[in-house]
C-alpha cells in the first residue's frame, strides 16, 4: 500500500511542479524540461540495471547477481570478476574456491568500494574458519589503513565487528550492536546478514523466543542469500525443539 501511496505522492508533486512552472516558462521549455527528466530516469534504471551490486542490495538474490557477474565480467577484468565472483559467493555459503581466487587477484586498478569488498572477503574467511586471532589481527590492520575513513563512512567497521564478537561469544555486546546497526542498513542482504547473527546471539543467549520472532521475519521474504537459508534451518531447529 505505501509503494502506491508514494507514486500517488509522485504524480501529485510533478502536476503540482508542472502548474508552477507553466506561469513563468513557455510550453517549449516545458516540453524540453519533461523530455529531458524522462530521459534522466530511464538513464538512471538502466544504470542500476547493469550495477551487479543492485542484485545484493535491492532484489537480495545472489543468484542474479552471480549470473550478471558471469555474463558482464568474465572475459573482461580478471580480477575484478574474481572480486566480484569471490564476494557473490560468500553469500552464497560457497567458501571453497574463494582463497584461491583472492590469490590471482590484482588490487591495483580497483576503486576504493572494490578495495572494501577485497578486505571483508579476507575477514570472511577467516569467520568461516573460526580464527578469532586472525580475525582480530585483519580487522586492527584495516583500522589503521588507509581504508579507515571509508569504513567508518559507510559504517562498515561496525559491521565487520559482528562475526568477532560472534566468534568471542560476546553475545550481549553483539546484541547491542545489532540494534544499534540494523536500522541504519538500507541493503537489503546486509539486513539479512545482521539479522541472522542476532538470531544466533538470542538463541546462544537461551532467547529462543526472540530468536524465533527475528528468524521468521528474515525467512518470510523471498530472499536468496545464505544467511536466510540458514536463519531456516535454525528456524525449524527451533521450531521443533
Amino acid at each position: 500500500m505505501s509503494r502506491y501511496i508514494k507514486i500517488v505522492l509522485q504524480v501529485v508533486i510533478a502536476f503540482l511542479v508542472f502548474s508552477i512552472l507553466r506561469a513563468y516558462i513557455s510550453d517549449y521549455i516545458l516540453i524540453l524540461i519533461l523530455v529531458s527528466s524522462v530521459l534522466v530516469y530511464i538513464l538512471y534504471k538502466y544504470k542500476r540495471s547493469v550495477n551487479c551490486m543492485h542484485y545484493l542490495e535491492a532484489e537480495c538474490d545472489v543468484f542474479k547477481y552471480l549470473e550478471f557477474v558471469d555474463e558482464k565480467l568474465k572475459d573482461k577484468d580478471q580480477s575484478k570478476y574474481l572480486l566480484y565472483l569471490s564476494y557473490g559467493n560468500l553469500f552464497n555459503g560457497d567458501f571453497n574456491n574463494i582463497e584461491s581466487n583472492l590469490n590471482q587477484i590484482d588490487t591495483k586498478k580497483f576503486k576504493i568500494t572494490e578495495r572494501l569488498m577485497f578486505e571483508e572477503i579476507k575477514l570472511k574467511l577467516l569467520y568461516n574458519n573460526k580464527d578469532i586471532e586472525g580475525y582480530e589481527t585483519k580487522l586492527e590492520e584495516i583500522i589503521k589503513s588507509d581504508l579507515n575513513k571509508t569504513y567508518n563512512n559507510f559504517n562498515t567497521l561496525q559491521i565487520l565487528r559482528a562475526p568477532l564478537l560472534l566468534l568471542k561469544e560476546e553475545y550481549r555486546e553483539l546484541i547491542d550492536l545489532m540494534f544499534e546497526m540494523i536500522p541504519k542498513q538500507r541493503q537489503s542482504y546486509r539486513v539479512m546478514e545482521l539479522e541472522y547473527y542476532l538470531s544466533v546471539a538470542y538463541v546462544a543467549l537461551g532467547k529462543d523466543e526472540d530468536a524465533i520472532a527475528v528468524l521468521e521475519l528474515v525467512t518470510k521474504r523471498d530472499f536468496k542469500i545464505d544467511h536466510v537459508v540458514k536463519g531456516q534451518t535454525l528456524l525449524d531447529k527451533l521450531n521443533l525443539s
